[in-house]
């Protein structure tokens, strides 16, 4: 599991590469609204067919990560390129970290994770 500090400085630095590609395709710009204060943690893909969300079912990226959905939202396309965001929030003394996927410019929610202090 990543460390808060690991998550801002993965984030500082693909921030500058990524928000100009992102912003410059217009059909990505209600995508971008939803992100604001949201960190980009990787740019990776998904191997083979992706055929949306269903709740509880497990996303495997090329770079190893698994996510697991937390919404219905189907969409299908074959070996899309995926950007990891996370957010930190604390909850009763505990640190959790939400995520979302942009895949194929559409936003996709996932489970939390509890975040090791």
């Amino acid at each position: 599991m990543w460390s808060v500090q690991v998550i801002r400085m993965l984030a500082s630095a693909l921030l500058f590469v990524l928000v100009p590609i992102l912003a410059s395709a217009g059909s990505c710009e209600h995508v971008l609204r939803q992100l604001e204060g949201w960190t980009v943690v990787s740019v990776t893909s998904i191997e083979g067919e992706f055929e949306g969300c269903d709740y509880g079912k497990k996303i495997v990226l090329e770079n190893g990560s698994v996510f697991s959905c937390a919404e219905y939202n189907y969409s299908y396309s074959y070996s899309p390129e995926v950007i990891v965001f996370a957010k930190t929030f604390t909850y009763q003394g505990k640190t959790l970290i939400s995520f979302k996927l942009v895949i194929d410019d559409e936003l996709f929610e996932m489970e939390s994770k509890l975040a090791k202090n």
